[in-house]
């Protein structure tokens, strides 16, 4: 077996662990012991996936710059959504981490690059283009909320359970878009860039909806 087959095999194992531990994580109580086991496995697995991902794109059979771009989003989404977590003991901005505003800062500059690769593939006849176009979008957008929650931390109640919400339920969209993306490119064509995103974001704004209301019933917290 080649290296490169090698680094496939390994890397559609860890994916599929990824995201079967993934929807466990969804689907377990909130806050519960199976959740939280089922997180930290999707998380580490998040992290393997697109490490291995980017030494798959070494092999010029599977070089794509998209996936590369997809890749670093992913892994931002879990990095944020996983040390979101220590957000909830921080109580002012000058507490926050310089590792999460380093974070923060590199997939900006990534979601720049995305937007402006996606505008240049578009302008040369590639269709391709758009869907990093629209997660180079997404991407920006996610900064500039990281950021306005850095200056207010400590002072919006439970703000960072949605923080930890959106970001993992958006890594795990990119995870599931990733699959789809491999799998069935050749049936839906670029509109699968676009059928778990929309759907993943609907879930995404009904749980972001439902923290908002009341956090306490969903994490047990104290209001």
């Amino acid at each position: 077996m080649k290296l490169s087959e090698i680094v496939l095999v390994t890397h559609v194992a860890i994916a599929t662990i990824t995201v079967i531990s993934g929807t466990f994580s969804i689907v377990f109580k909130k806050a519960g012991a199976y959740h939280r086991y089922a997180g930290k496995v999707y998380f580490y697995g998040i992290i393997f996936t697109a490490l291995s991902a980017f030494v798959l794109m070494t092999f010029p059979v599977h070089t794509n710059p998209i996936m590369i771009f997809i890749g670093i989003f992913m892994l931002y989404l879990a990095l944020t959504g996983y040390r979101s977590l220590k957000l909830k003991s921080v109580f002012t901005p000058n507490d926050i981490s310089n590792v999460d505003k380093a974070i923060s800062t590199i997939m900006g500059i990534t979601a720049i690059g995305m937007v402006l690769f996606g505008l240049y593939t578009f302008r040369i006849g590639d269709i391709w283009g758009l869907p990093l176009i629209t997660y180079g979008i997404l991407g920006g957008i996610n900064v500039f909320d990281d950021f306005k929650m850095f200056k207010s931390v400590g002072t919006v109640g439970h703000a960072w359970l949605k923080f930890h919400a959106s970001k993992m339920i958006g890594s795990y969209i990119g995870a599931l878009t990733a699959v789809i993306v491999t799998q069935y490119h050749h049936i839906l064509g670029v509109y699968s860039w676009f059928v778990t995103m929309v759907l993943g974001l609907i879930y995404m704004f009904y749980w972001i909806r439902k923290i908002k209301l009341n956090p306490a019933s969903i994490y047990d917290l104290k209001t």
